[in-house]
C-alpha cells in the first residue's frame, strides 16, 4: 500500500514521462499504481462513450482492485470529453497546461495543471475545476473494498 506523502514523487515520475509526450498527441491517460508496479490506460479521447469504455476496462479486468493510486494527465482541452464521460462539469481549455488528478487510497491528493516552461511541475492553485472529474475518477479507480 502506498504510505502517506508518496502521491507527489509518483506524479512527478508520470510527468517526468508523460508531459514531453504531450507535444506527439498524448490522450487522457490513467496510471494506476499497485504494489507490482503501473497500468497504464490511454483513454481514446474521440467520445465520452470511448473513454468512458476506457476506464470500463480497468474496472472489468478487475485492475482497480489493487490500486493504491492513481494519476489521470490530460491535455486542458482533451479534459471536456473525460468530464462528459463522467457526467462532471467541464473546465475551461488551455492549450499549454496538462490537467493532472491524483489520488491515493490514504487520501492524498494532486489536482491541478503543469506546462512544460514550468518543468511539468503540478500548479494546484487551479485545481477546482477538476473537483468533480477527480471525485468521479475515485469513485472508479478506487473503488471501497
Amino acid at each position: 500500500m502506498l504510505e502517506r506523502n508518496l502521491l507527489h514523487p509518483l506524479v512527478e515520475r508520470v510527468l517526468a514521462q508523460a508531459g514531453p509526450a504531450t507535444g506527439h498527441g498524448l490522450e487522457p491517460t490513467v496510471f494506476l499504481h499497485a504494489e507490482g508496479g503501473w497500468v497504464v490506460q490511454a483513454l481514446d479521447g474521440t467520445t465520452p462513450a470511448r473513454v468512458r469504455s476506457g476506464l470500463d476496462d480497468l474496472v472489468e479486468t478487475g485492475k482497480v482492485h489493487d490500486a493504491d493510486a492513481y494519476v489521470c494527465v490530460a491535455h486542458r482541452n482533451d479534459l471536456g470529453l473525460l468530464a462528459d464521460a463522467l457526467g462532471a462539469t467541464r473546465p475551461a481549455p488551455d492549450r499549454d497546461a496538462l490537467a493532472v488528478i491524483a489520488q491515493s487510497r490514504v487520501g492524498d491528493r494532486v489536482c491541478g495543471t503543469a506546462t512544460e516552461a514550468d518543468g511539468w511541475a503540478v500548479d494546484e492553485s487551479g485545481c477546482e475545476p477538476f473537483r468533480e472529474i477527480r471525485e468521479q475518477l475515485t469513485a472508479i479507480l478506487l473503488p471501497r473494498a
